[in-house]
């Protein structure tokens, strides 16, 4: 998932079911573009992700912890997004959230490590096999360059505005979660 406040890209990244979409559309709906669901491309010559506007669907909140093999039977609201906040150009990733679902706790964020951040987009990554050490390389590489963060929260109301995370106030952003061609790993 990606979203972006003006020229400020966030990646939410993290397993089926860790609350990326939710993120994603709660910061959409304070006034972030939106770029990516699901899949984020990352060009692997300019590091810079790349729009993959599918619609968002966000699971219904039922407040417990479902397990992988069940995620499938939670249903889905599709969210309506605007035409003009759409965002169709390349970025930079301006910062990596690596989001959990935790319910019945306060929402709590903080700093990763670039180790764990490298490992955690690899293990996402769905064409790694592709691209292998040049994959390895530009992920080891965008970790040491942006902000990277640990998001736990239980639902929409507990997840932080864009100020609480550390992220620029702007009134235009993209949100992104996930694209795909011969020189991009998708994530």
């Amino acid at each position: 998932m990606a979203t972006c406040s003006a020229l400020y890209p966030l990646q939410a990244a993290g397993a089926g079911g860790s609350g990326k979409s939710t993120l994603v559309t709660h910061l959409y709906k304070q006034g972030w573009s939106y770029l990516s669901d699901d899949v984020i491309a990352l060009d692997l010559t300019t590091g810079k992700i790349l729009p993959f506007p599918q619609t968002p669907r966000v699971r219904q909140n039922s407040g417990k912890l479902v397990p992988s093999d069940r995620l499938a039977e939670v249903p889905k609201l599709e969210v309506i997004l605007e035409c003009d906040r759409i965002y169709r150009e390349a970025m930079t990733i301006g910062a990596i959230v690596f989001v959990k679902y935790s319910p019945g706790t306060l929402a709590q964020i903080s700093p990763c490590s670039p180790a764990t951040a490298a490992l955690e987009l690899l293990r996402n990554c769905i064409n790694f096999v592709d691209h292998k050490q040049a994959a390895m390389h530009r992920v080891s590489e965008l970790v040491k360059q942006v902000q990277v963060f640990c998001l736990s929260f239980s639902d929409e109301k507990t997840v932080p505005t864009a100020g609480n995370l550390g992220i620029p106030n702007t009134q235009h952003s993209a949100l992104s979660r996930g694209g795909a061609d011969n020189n991009s790993i998708d994530v």
